[in-house]
């Protein structure tokens, strides 16, 4: 339990800050130096005004703040004094922005002055309102209060009607009595674009032993996967149908599993079916699973008996299947002589000490004797005799291809 908790953390920990760089910045989409067109003549515009295709050119047009109110009371200027009075209730505002992001989980948040109520479309379909409550908003419908003068109201819109490209807002400000003395309008506009939600699930982009490798030892294999991932427990893997016996995280995304050594030949390798490993989206994408095989046969060890006294260095090619990428290495010190069972394994290439000496692991095997050798394998297989012609020991050793021994 304490290292399945463990594991979420730490992907969790690597996926916040993944994540968060993939947010777009908020833009700024309406300013208050933004230019709209607007109607103030009372008149009934019934609701085509509210769409991208309404023509608004006949309109008047200005900058915020529009209407007419005492002195110091907001924090812009009013550029644009309106009509008031004379039964007006409504005044009609339109404007353009441009949206490059993504739409789906988009946000859009205004800051406006409303007085003294308000509605507000985006292209045609209402994304919010201010002290209206009639349902549908009439042009003759009355604001239910004024607000508090200069405080603005914030709005986060509804972004179903947004599109990619051309926009348009439409605002309609309502007052509170058909008398009123002052009206105001203002409003600024910020859009934040989030990425488009993560539904690519994760795959393994490494495994180590390779899959389908033959190998001579397999106690644990490490799995890397695309991205940070949850619920990865023990018996998520299945070697020959039976669970790891544990698991531990290198990283987010990289796991080591470890079991015990299954018997040789044809290994299987599956993840459980219900393994329950997925990533970090917002909803979560599953793990596929699957599996893969290994051929699992250790390397025979050599046995190699020579009738002196003198020290022997060997390497031979082992007596049976083995992968070709690995020789045998054999040290005799003094103390080592007939029938003692020899030391080392080493891939092709590399090399050891054993008592003060280097000894190479060739890539073609070969025999360096100072002696009449005979050689056994471990299996009990008895292997070829050693040529006769190598003569009694001496010191002075000669070098025999394994061929010939």
């Amino acid at each position: 339990m304490k290292l399945k908790l463990l594991l979420r953390i730490l992907a969790l920990g690597v996926a916040l800050m993944s994540v968060q760089p993939g947010a777009e910045a908020q833009m700024s989409l309406i300013s208050t130096n933004t230019v709209w067109h607007y109607l103030a003549d009372g008149s009934d515009q019934g609701t085509a005004w509210q769409g991208a295709g309404f023509d608004d050119n006949g309109w008047s047009n200005g900058v915020p703040l529009f209407g007419v109110d005492s002195p110091g009371i907001y924090p812009w200027p009013f550029r644009a004094p309106i009509p008031v009075g004379g039964g007006r209730i409504t005044y009609y505002f339109r404007t353009h922005f441009n949206w490059s992001g993504n739409t789906a989980g988009a946000v859009l948040n205004a800051t406006g002055y409303f007085d003294d109520g308000a509605a507000v479309y985006l292209n045609g379909a209402e994304a919010g309102r201010v002290r209206l409550t009639n349902h549908p908003v009439l042009f003759d419908s009355l604001a239910i209060n004024q607000g508090a003068e200069g405080t603005a109201d914030a709005l986060n819109l509804a972004t179903g009607s947004l599109v990619a490209g051309d926009n348009v807002l439409a605002v309609e400000v309502h007052q509170t009595t058909t008398n009123s003395s002052d009206v105001v309008f203002g409003l600024t506009l910020e859009g934040r674009s989030n990425p488009p939600p993560d539904a690519t699930p994760p795959t393994i982009t490494q495994i180590s032993p390779l899959p389908g490798s033959a190998v001579s030892h397999l106690t644990q294999i490490e799995v890397e996967f695309s991205e940070p991932v949850t619920g990865v427990d023990a018996d998520d893997l299945r070697i020959g149908g039976v669970p790891v016996t544990g698991v531990s995280p290198d990283g987010p995304a990289r796991y080591t599993f470890t079991f015990s050594k299954p018997p040789d030949g044809l290994v299987a390798v599956a993840w459980a079916p219900a393994h329950g490993i997925q990533d970090l989206g917002d909803p979560p994408n599953a793990f596929a699973g699957g599996g893969w095989t290994y051929t699992l046969n250790a390397a025979p060890s050599l046995v190699i008996t020579c009738a002196s006294n003198k020290v022997v260095e060997c390497a031979a090619s082992a007596a049976g299947p083995v992968a070709p990428a690995y020789a045998v290495l054999r040290h005799f010190s003094a103390a080592e002589r007939d029938g003692h069972t020899p030391r080392g394994l080493l891939p092709v290439g590399a090399r050891r000490q054993l008592a003060g000496r280097w000894l190479n692991a060739m890539a073609t095997p070969r025999a360096a004797c100072c002696c009449t050798p005979t050689m056994a394998s471990s299996t009990g297989r008895p292997a070829r005799a050693a040529p006769t012609d190598l003569g009694p020991c001496s010191s002075s050793a000669r070098t025999v291809p394994a061929t010939r021994c």
